[in-house]
């Protein structure tokens, strides 16, 4: 292949957008541009994004639905404040396992043996 090195770099970097954007099927393209405008979202309103996600992911199978726009970054400093987030956030094992203060279960007794 003849040319100038100008013209195998703009082949080369052509090449690294394509493959940059592939995700598959559209469906992960979809999954992948909902999570990223996320991550975006929690930059520009100032959250840590895995301590964000972690959270939601912990909140969200229990939230009512008619309250899901309060999970949005928008609003999480807002709804993170209250004591009922909080109580949850506290109680959930997955959260507790992620922060790595997740105590083991007291140890049972031996059996008496007769």
């Amino acid at each position: 292949m003849q040319g100038s090195a100008s013209t195998c770099k703009e082949v080369i970097d052509g090449c690294g957008r394509r493959n940059g954007l592939f995700v598959g099927n559209d469906d992960g393209g979809e999954v992948n541009a909902t999570l990223v405008s996320l991550l975006a979202s929690c930059e520009m309103h100032g959250l840590e994004p895995l301590g964000y996600l972690r959270d939601l992911l912990c909140l969200l199978p229990s939230w009512p639905v008619q309250q899901v726009l309060s999970l949005a970054p928008l609003h999480w400093a807002r709804t993170i404040q209250r004591a009922d987030v909080q109580q949850r956030l506290e109680e959930n094992i997955f959260r507790r396992a992620a922060l790595g203060t997740l105590e083991p279960p007291p140890r049972a007794a031996p059996p008496i043996k007769h």
